[in-house]
């Protein structure tokens, strides 16, 4: 007896066409590459012709308009437009050369080897050259190259976008090597960047230690997911902020992730504790420590309910435990701020102010004025942050632009956080109006003069300030809450109604129990009182 079953063989062909990679449900697997793929399960043959198209390979958009076109990230041609007028994503590259080495630069496509945008050759220098690039919306790595392999002497490049924000600040710090680009981890860059940014005291600060929490700035849409004692839902968990730090040219890259669920040693619980992160304060992936000495980059982006947002601006950071004994400052340079300085307009004479960053701990600040193609250098010590611009002579003059850097000291003077020539980052100002106001310098005070508090003690909610018989001219007035080991926990610009102060400050709980300074910074005065937290 035979009980015989054919099974007859069957053959089908299949045609796609994908952008980027193509995943085949017959067996599951994914394809980045064209060709004709073959899968055989029993008598059953399916083959598979493929054709995947890549980003960034040059194309043709049919209109003459535009030149340079290639494939976006949807595999869209996309051109730029004839005589400028970028309409994607327009980024300018500055260098700064040594007319030493030849300098050259690609735009990759980021997992492929498509070069989108490339330039440079032998630069004349030294100098800053700027280039410019036209990017559609998408993932992209930078490398920059030095022909000689020792990089630029004394040099390094930043990538900004149109708003002038920063994606990758490398500035005098390509000083080894034949390559510059950022390596160990993801992309370097995708276009268009987010708006998300450290608060201004966690900006482009190079005397980090270990411990110490990087802050963002909060966003409305993170906070508004955490619910009070509900710290363990899903919502929760996977709300907060990412910190991206990263070496630019590329020996470090590490991400992590702050939930409204973890603490990080940072408390109470409230809907921006998710916005600190301590410093190498986590369980280490092999590699994911943060080096000392190292000029890296870093940048945060939002995460509410799992999805991402774009990564914010670039900020300059590195842990320099030395430097961070005696830090550098320089002149306000925060946009928006009150007491923006750098790169300002003052007149010379009284009731006119410059205002450095302030440094805990600080009792002496030098404020140096140079022209430099003239020899001209003049320094002016004070006692605080803040200075008057009236003295003798030297008058600054009207109609010129001074480079005005800053250091501090923390023994009155006797020694200066930097010695020399290395002081602090330079800014400008620029001198309006009568060249030369007679009249002697105002020796800047601190005072512990007498100003209201209430209620004090405090339970941590609000704080009630009052202060009166502020000089003329002042129109706001600088807050600080600064704990007893000397750091500033809190701060406030508050304007001057009249010649008093009277206002609120929301504390939002953020101090815990225990004795704390209030500092404030009214012109030329410097009011202080002690303020006791007790929960």
């Amino acid at each position: 007896t035979l009980v015989l079953t054919i099974t007859p063989n069957t053959n089908n062909t299949t045609t796609e066409s994908a952008c980027g990679s193509f995943t085949w449900s017959v067996n599951g697997t994914t394809y980045t590459q064209s060709g004709t793929f073959t899968s055989v399960n029993g008598c059953a043959t399916e083959t598979l012709v493929l054709t995947v198209i890549i980003p960034g390979t040059a194309c043709n958009d049919g209109n003459s308009g535009t030149i340079n076109d290639t494939l976006d990230q949807n595999c869209n041609c996309v051109g730029t437009p004839i005589g400028g007028g970028c309409t994607l994503n327009e980024l300018f590259l500055e260098i700064q050369t040594d007319g030493i080495s030849e300098t050259t630069w690609e735009f990759v496509t980021s997992g492929t080897a498509v070069v989108v945008a490339s330039g440079g050759s032998q630069y004349a220098g030294p100098g800053v050259l700027n280039e410019s690039v036209c990017l559609a919306d998408g993932c992209y790595d930078l490398r920059v190259f030095d022909d000689a392999g020792d990089g630029i002497a004394g040099g390094g490049y930043t990538l900004r976008n149109s708003a002038g924000d920063r994606i990758i600040d490398n500035r005098n710090n390509f000083t080894a090597g034949a390559l510059s680009a950022v390596g160990n981890g993801p992309s370097a860059f995708c276009v268009p960047i987010g708006t998300q940014n450290l608060v201004w005291s966690s900006r482009d600060k190079l005397d980090w230690v270990e411990g110490q929490y990087l802050v963002a700035e909060a966003n409305a849409a993170v906070s508004a997911v955490w619910i009070q004692g509900g710290a363990n839902n899903v919502q929760s968990t996977n709300t907060g902020y990412q910190f991206w730090i990263f070496d630019p040219n590329g020996s470090f890259s590490f991400r992590r992730f702050r939930s409204h669920a973890t603490s990080d040693n940072f408390g109470p619980a409230s809907a921006t504790r998710a916005a600190r992160m301590k410093i190498n304060y986590w369980l280490a992936p092999i590699g994911s420590i943060v080096p000392e000495n190292v000029l890296m980059n870093v940048r945060v982006r939002t995460r509410v309910n799992g999805i991402n947002g774009n990564w914010g601006p670039a900020s300059r950071f590195k842990i320099d435990p030395v430097r961070a004994q005696c830090p550098l400052t320089q002149l306000n340079d925060t946009p928006g701020n009150a007491f923006l300085s750098c790169g300002q307009t003052r007149e010379f004479g009284p009731g006119n102010f410059v205002w450095a960053r302030p440094v805990t701990g600080a009792n002496r600040y030098q404020f140096r004025f140079r022209l430099e193609e003239e020899g001209f250098e003049y320094v002016v010590t004070s006692n605080t942050f803040v200075l008057q611009l009236n003295w003798n002579s030297p008058a600054l003059e009207a109609g010129r632009t001074y480079d005005v850097d800053v250091r501090v000291s923390r023994d009155f003077g006797a020694t200066w956080c930097t010695e020399g020539a290395s002081w602090g980052e330079s800014c400008t100002i620029t001198i309006v109006g009568e060249s030369a106001i007679a009249g002697r310098t105002k020796e800047l005070d601190i005072t512990s003069a007498e100003m209201s508090l209430w209620p004090n003690p405090n339970n941590g909610d609000q704080l009630w300030l009052n202060l009166s018989g502020v000089e003329d001219g002042v129109k706001l007035v600088a807050v600080e809450i600064i704990d007893l080991n000397g750091k500033r926990v809190a701060d406030r610009m508050v304007p001057v109604s009249g010649a008093n102060v009277d206002t609120r400050l929301e504390l939002e709980g953020q101090l815990g129990s225990g004795v704390y300074i209030v500092r404030v910074v009214a012109g030329s005065s410097i009011h202080t009182e002690r303020l006791v937290i007790a929960r």
